[in-house]
């Protein structure tokens, strides 16, 4: 357990050395995925919410270690309230001035367990450090990613728009001249019409994307992104490597660390069926004619009910650990059937972007060429040329939706280790 901690708090104290030195670092004119990364990890209150949860839980576990405070007592007993004597300390042989201390000794193996106790709630609060890095990065890289990609579908649609707008004029040439029909004109002004409306459409889903952005790296961070990207072909592990690792998930560290902080609170409460024993010392000071009394005594819990009260706590407690790793044991197979889907689906949006990046939209650009050259022989209309440029650009954003589904997906298999966003080997440049 020791060596887990020291690991953990590690990886903790290098993140908060990078961040430290981040915030001293003049930013990039264009920002990086991975520097989006970075200000994320500067920007995010989470993270140091569970770095303060583990020092909270290393003082407690302190505190947990050492005796009851002792407790002082100081008393006047015994002093008449009626007759000749009423109110008088040394009138009355019974009455005395005493003072006493009082200590608890909670038993050795009682702090032991709830030591460990704080200190398994230390690791809980590390594993959900990690955890949260993991969604951390793996949110941060989506929204970096969508942001790219939807401003490259912003790109795609202003040049349709773009062409459109010489397409109608080109349009209204060939009605006055007869080489169109005033149907092909309609169409043609009908297709302008749907285009700003999906550029209207576009635009909002940019700016939300940049405000998803701002909303990890903070609202004062510069948006312009730099056009490199990752290659989101490869990552650094198989399917099989992946599912084996199953139990080094972040989510699944954090609930078997909540599994072991429930077995350590079972073993506090099977602790507490053994009583703690008091002891006290008090001494009395009487009148000088009658001498000082000294008092010693022992106070002990007496557990007349452990059947209903101290037994059935302990087997509560048993019940929540055996109910964590219930949990835990449906996550890993939650988690194993979502890796799985999510690898099938990163592959088909690659093999299929692919096809559209490598066969489709070549055909679609030989296509209209090719109507073009027919157009200007006469042999095919103007509209079939609208058209034809029209599937380029439909081609083109498919192909771009795509690679931005295939993107996300790789987004989340690759931070499901949230140690990777510190290597550079897949932040190479992939500019497109």
């Amino acid at each position: 357990m020791s060596r887990s901690i020291a690991r953990h708090r590690r990886s903790i104290q290098a993140v908060m050395l990078l961040m430290t030195a981040i915030a001293t670092t003049p930013a990039l004119s264009a920002m990086t995925l991975q520097e989006a990364l970075r200000l994320a990890a500067l920007h995010s209150q989470a993270l140091p919410a569970q770095h303060y949860s583990a020092e909270a839980a290393r003082e407690r576990a302190i505190a947990a270690g050492t005796l009851p405070d002792p407790v002082l007592r100081l008393a006047v007993e015994n002093v008449p309230v009626d007759g000749p004597m009423r109110f008088s300390l040394d009138a009355e042989r019974m009455t005395m001035r005493s003072i006493g201390v009082s200590q608890t000794f909670t038993r050795a193996a009682k702090r032991e367990a709830r030591q460990q106790r704080y200190q398994q709630e230390e690791q809980v609060a590390n594993a959900r450090w990690h955890w949260q890095l993991s969604n951390l990065q793996t949110e941060t890289a989506k929204a970096w990613l969508s942001l790219h990609f939807q401003r490259r579908l912003l790109h795609w649609q202003e040049q349709q728009r773009e062409q459109a707008a010489h397409q109608s004029e080109a349009m209204k040439t060939a009605f006055g001249s007869g080489r169109a029909t005033q149907q092909e004109w309609w169409a043609v002004q009908s297709q302008l019409l749907q285009l700003d409306e999906k550029l209207l459409a576009q635009r909002t889903q940019v700016e939300n994307a940049e405000m998803r952005l701002q909303r990890w790296i903070g609202a004062e961070q510069s948006l312009v992104l730099a056009d490199a990207i990752p290659d989101i072909s490869t990552l650094p592990f198989d399917l099989q490597q992946l599912r084996l690792a199953v139990d080094e998930y972040p989510e699944i560290i954090a609930m078997n660390a909540q599994e072991q902080l429930s077995k350590a609170e079972a073993n506090v409460a099977k602790a507490e069926t053994q009583s703690d024993w008091s002891w006290s010392v008090m001494y009395g000071v009487r009148d000088s004619d009658f001498g000082d009394m000294l008092s010693v005594g022992v106070s002990i819990p007496l557990q007349l009910n452990q059947e209903n009260r101290q037994q059935r706590d302990y087997a509560a407690k048993l019940s929540e650990a055996n109910q964590r790793r219930a949990e835990t044991e449906e996550k890993r197979r939650l988690l194993l059937l979502d890796v799985q889907q999510k690898w099938n689906a990163w592959q088909s949006a690659l093999a299929r972007q692919q096809q559209y990046q490598e066969q489709l939209l070549p055909l679609a650009e030989s296509r209209a060429a090719a109507t073009q050259t027919a157009f200007a022989s006469n042999r095919a209309s103007m509209a079939a040329v609208f058209d034809a440029r029209r599937v380029v650009f439909d081609t083109r954003i498919t192909e771009t939706n795509l690679a931005w589904q295939a993107a996300l997906l790789w987004a989340e298999l690759y931070f499901l280790f949230p140690e990777s966003e510190w290597a550079a080997a897949p932040f190479q440049n992939n500019a497109e």
